[in-house]
């Protein structure tokens, strides 16, 4: 076997192996993006008083159309104090056939003024496509039961 065979027999083996390492890889960072906003309807699963306790939702996870793309769970809990009610939220977002994405998010609800419109939270975590999802969110109130979850994210 000559030297020059043998050399491009090595070369090609490696150059094969490093495409074949590769090909997944790229193809996975191709379809990693994170949503950037998501609507969360919790219409059809609102408790009807939250006032001192602690309660939970699903909500239908839906497009910036409307269109159903996955859905929610949401437990928050409501600590009173004397200037306001304090909300914490844990909740993860499950978007059809891309993972789930979780999360923590808080608010204070005033005496004087009443809920907020938008509470700042921190992506824990995420499974799938999401996984190894970093970065923050904000939740903002559309209506009673309708909230807007807008993503600002690292998808290391």
């Amino acid at each position: 076997m000559s030297r020059a065979f043998l050399m491009r027999t090595v070369a090609g083996t490696v150059a094969a192996l490093a495409l074949v390492t590769a090909v997944p890889s790229l193809a996975t960072a191709q379809h990693r993006s994170a949503p950037g906003e998501v609507t969360l309807d919790f219409t059809a699963h609102l408790p009807q008083s939250t006032t001192g306790k602690d309660f939970g939702g699903l909500a239908e996870a839906k497009d910036g159309a409307g269109n159903h793309i996955g859905g929610a769970v949401v437990n928050c809990e409501d600590v009173p104090g004397a200037l306001g009610d304090v909300f914490y939220c844990t909740g993860a977002i499950s978007l059809d056939n891309r993972g789930d994405i979780a999360f923590q998010a808080g608010s204070l609800t005033s005496r004087t003024s009443g809920p907020e419109h938008e509470a700042d939270g921190i992506i824990t975590g995420g499974t799938n496509e999401f996984e190894g999802i970093a970065g923050e969110l904000k939740v903002t109130r559309q209506s009673r039961a309708v909230y807007t979850v807008s993503f600002n994210t690292n998808m290391g």
